[in-house]
């Protein structure tokens, strides 16, 4: 009876650690759950704010947002992780590696974070690099490509500190607020993240 309570104490226990599956100084990066994740991932993605620098240009509803999560079971090709503070557990925000090719050993990364009051204070640059980690030197891919508006100067101001490079302009490549914008195309090579990091 005793050793009964004293194993169930130890499940409530391992149930309210927070799962990690990289850690950093001020952030860590956990998978993505449905039910505690979704309402901020509708959130973010519907802020107009936000939405200006992503693909999405449509509003997505709950049925829509619950079919992608349940979508990413067992999907070899990409990664979909919660960014979260590590001092107050707070999800804010979202990383992906995606579009992974393990013939050409490439993939794209794709990031935000959801509020205002999280952007401009690093977290988003520890969790890109915590991921490049991964896909070089435990995935062992090789290149790694992101895309930036041209305009999203924060974006792209990130992701050169991350080691990335301008490969290229896509010209007019995405309609924003009534106008063309082209696209920023930039990679980072396995050597570029070595030589980053030594």
């Amino acid at each position: 009876m005793f050793s009964l309570k004293g194993e169930n104490e130890m499940n409530i226990n391992k149930q309210s650690e927070p799962i990690v599956f990289l850690e950093g100084e001020k952030i860590i990066l956990r998978p993505l759950n449905k039910k505690t994740d979704i309402d901020n991932c509708l959130r973010w993605i519907n802020n107009p704010e936000v939405r200006q620098y992503i693909l999405n240009t449509f509003p997505i509803n709950y049925i829509t947002e619950e079919a992608w999560f349940d979508n990413q079971t067992n999907n070899r090709e990409q990664m979909n992780l919660a960014i979260v503070k590590k001092e107050t557990k707070e999800h804010i925000g979202n990383i992906s590696l995606c579009k992974i090719n393990w013939v050409d050993r490439s993939g794209t990364t794709g990031m935000l974070i959801g509020s205002p009051d999280n952007r401009g204070k690093g977290y988003g640059e520890e969790a890109k690099k915590l991921l490049l980690d991964y896909a070089f030197n435990r995935l062992g891919l090789n290149r790694i490509t992101a895309e930036a508006l041209e305009n999203n100067k924060v974006s792209i101001k990130c992701l050169e500190k991350c080691g990335y490079k301008k490969e290229g302009t896509m010209r007019e490549s995405s309609f924003r607020n009534g106008k063309f914008i082209n696209n920023v195309l930039m990679s980072i090579l396995k050597k570029d993240w070595d030589k980053l990091n030594k």
